[in-house]
């Protein structure tokens, strides 16, 4: 009985530091709040139609509310720094059409400034709507993203561990 609520989506990135250590960056498009669950989410490169390939986590629903949330990541090269790129979402909620979100990876380049910048949420049918991300959101998505990593991370030394000892033999 309840309409069809659109998501809040937000595109957030790791670090220019871990853009600096580790090589690479992760994009993470944040979908929140929307009713009814079924969404499908993509990414793409400005300029580009293929689909990139992106990880997507768990759907998880709030009981009181019945509303939903998702993320949906890629992690890019630092060569490809300095690209845009979209999170492209179809809902219900606004009327099954592709919605998308941009962000500039041009903010993750190496400079001795520290600069915050906001990605424009577009409507590919009318350009004029906007995103204000506010300083809490950005926050959750860092924990995330950084939860995210620690988890791969988990989840990958076992194997390597398991990996060394059986070749050691």
């Amino acid at each position: 009985d309840k309409s069809p609520q659109e998501p809040a989506v937000t595109v957030l990135a790791t670090s220019k530091e871990v853009v600096k250590d580790i090589g690479s960056a992760t994009l993470l498009c944040s979908l929140q709040n929307f009713f009814p669950e079924a969404i499908q989410v993509m990414w793409t490169e400005v300029g580009r139609s293929e689909e990139l390939k992106s990880e997507q986590g768990e759907l998880v629903k709030d009981a009181s509310t019945n509303m939903s949330s998702l993320y949906s990541w890629i992690t890019i090269r630092q060569t490809d720094i300095g690209k845009i790129f979209r999170c492209k979402y179809k809902h219900e909620g606004n009327g099954n059409r592709w919605r998308e979100v941009e962000y500039n990876t041009a903010s993750l380049k190496d400079t001795n400034q520290y600069e915050i910048t906001n990605s424009s949420c577009m409507d590919t049918a009318d350009l004029t709507d906007g995103v204000d991300v506010g300083p809490m959101i950005v926050v959750r998505a860092a924990q995330l993203i950084y939860a995210l990593l620690l988890l791969k991370c988990l989840l990958y030394c076992p194997f390597l561990l398991l990996f060394r000892y059986k070749s050691s033999k």
